[in-house]
């Protein structure tokens, strides 16, 4: 399970993703497939924290998984935003 907290003061140009990828190996990011995980709680800007919930990732299959926070901005508008209490935790069987 993967919770988190997210804010962002919202502009004009944010549009945040979350990705996992399982061939990325190091260095330009462009080059590996990255997969967007969504059905997650975003926060709606004004620096209001808001949970994610819990993401389950136990269809992401591979030992090399890298996950990614992407968020897209232009030269004259951008937000800025923020994570914290990112958490990956792995769950016992049945639970």
């Amino acid at each position: 399970m993967l919770p988190f907290h997210i804010n962002y003061l919202l502009l004009k140009c944010l549009i945040q993703k979350f990705y996992y990828s399982t061939d990325y190996v190091s260095g330009d990011p462009t080059t590996a497939h990255w997969t967007e995980i969504t059905g997650f709680s975003l926060s709606t800007g004004g620096w209001t924290w808001t949970p994610s919930g819990n993401i389950d990732l136990s269809t992401i299959q591979g030992t090399n998984v890298h996950l990614a926070f992407k968020y897209t901005s232009t030269t004259s508008s951008c937000a800025t935003w923020e994570l914290k209490n990112f958490k990956v935790t792995a769950l016992s069987q049945g639970k």
